[in-house]
C-alpha cells in the first residue's frame, strides 16, 4: 500500500514538473531551431569561401510576408552575424529599401536574374531566403543560401518550431507600414541641431558604422562593410567623393540635413550614382 501511495506521489510530481518545464521548452524551441538552421547554412557558406550575406524576410509559399517571417529572418540575421566565420551581414533595412526602390518582391527571388541583380546592387555574395508553412501544432521553416553570382543554391536546411500562442499571433499578422524611424523628421524635429561638428563623428549608416574626420573641406573615413573607406570633398551641405571596398569602388554623394543629425545619399559603381540609397544617422 505504501509503495502504491509513493508511486502515485511520484507520478503527480512528474506531471507537475512537466507542466512547468514543457511550456518553457516550447517557448524557446524556435531559438534552438533557428540556431541549428543557421549553423548548417554557415558551415556550407564558409566552405564556399563567401563572406558577404543578406537575409531577407521569410515568406509563406505564395511569397507573402508576415510578422513571423520578419521575426525569424531577424533571428537568422543575428545568428549569422555572431558566427565565428566572420561573415559580413548586410543591414536588413537596407535590403528592404533596395527591393522597394527597384520595385522587386520577395517572391521574385526565385528568379536567378533577380538574385544576380540584388547581389550586384548590394555587393553581397549570398542571399538567405526562407519559407514558413503551418502544420497543425508546428511550423516548418525551410531556408536556402543562394549564391548571387550564379543563382545556385549552395545550402539548405529545414526544421520545425512549436506553434505556441505567441508564434501563432505573429503568423496571423501581416506586415503594415513601419513606424517612423529614429532618423525621421518627426523625431529629429524635437532635438537640438548639431552645430560646429560638420561631418566629423560616428554615424549609423546602411553600410554599417561609419567614422568620419573632416579637415577643412576634405573628409576621410571608414565604415564596417567590407572594410570600406571614403574620401571626399565638402561643398555647402554636400559631401561627395569616392568609396572603396574589398569588392570594388565607386562614387557617393551625401546631403546633410539642416539639423546636422542625418544625411541622405546615393552611390554607384565606377563614376555612376545610380546603384542605390545610402543614408546615415549621427550617433
Amino acid at each position: 500500500m505504501r509503495s502504491l501511495v509513493k508511486t502515485c506521489h511520484l507520478m503527480i510530481l512528474f506531471m507537475i514538473t512537466m507542466a512547468i518545464v514543457c511550456p518553457a521548452h516550447s517557448a524557446f524551441s524556435y531559438e534552438r531551431e533557428i540556431a541549428n538552421l543557421s549553423s548548417i547554412l554557415a558551415a556550407d557558406i564558409a566552405k564556399s569561401g563567401k563572406k558577404s550575406i543578406a537575409v531577407v524576410d521569410f515568406t509563406d509559399l505564395q511569397g507573402h510576408v508576415n510578422e513571423l517571417g520578419r521575426f525569424l529572418a531577424e533571428e537568422m540575421s543575428g545568428n549569422m552575424t555572431s558566427q565565428s566565420q566572420g561573415f559580413d551581414v548586410l543591414d536588413r533595412n537596407h535590403i528592404k529599401r533596395i527591393l522597394e526602390e527597384q520595385n522587386l518582391s520577395l517572391s521574385g527571388l526565385v528568379d536567378p536574374t533577380t538574385i544576380k541583380k540584388i547581389g550586384k546592387l548590394t555587393g553581397t555574395d549570398i542571399i538567405i531566403t526562407g519559407t514558413i508553412t503551418p502544420f497543425g501544432d508546428s511550423i516548418r521553416v525551410a531556408c536556402k543560401a543562394i549564391e548571387t553570382e550564379t543563382g545556385k543554391v549552395i545550402s539548405s536546411s529545414r526544421g520545425d518550431i512549436a506553434k505556441t500562442a505567441t508564434i501563432a499571433d505573429l503568423l496571423k499578422l501581416g506586415v503594415g507600414s513601419p513606424a517612423a524611424s529614429a532618423g525621421d523628421t518627426k523625431d529629429t524635429a524635437t532635438k537640438a541641431p548639431v552645430t560646429g561638428t560638420g561631418w566629423s563623428g560616428t554615424w549609423n549608416t546602411d553600410w554599417g558604422k561609419m567614422t568620419l574626420n573632416e579637415q577643412g573641406n576634405h573628409v576621410t573615413g571608414t565604415y564596417t562593410f567590407k572594410n570600406g573607406r571614403i574620401d571626399g570633398t565638402v561643398s555647402g551641405g554636400v559631401l561627395s567623393g569616392k568609396w572603396t571596398q574589398s569588392n570594388g569602388s565607386g562614387r557617393f554623394e551625401f546631403t546633410m540635413s539642416d539639423d546636422g543629425r542625418t544625411f541622405n545619399g546615393i552611390w554607384g559603381y565606377g563614376e555612376g550614382l545610380d546603384n542605390g540609397i545610402w543614408k546615415g544617422t549621427r550617433r
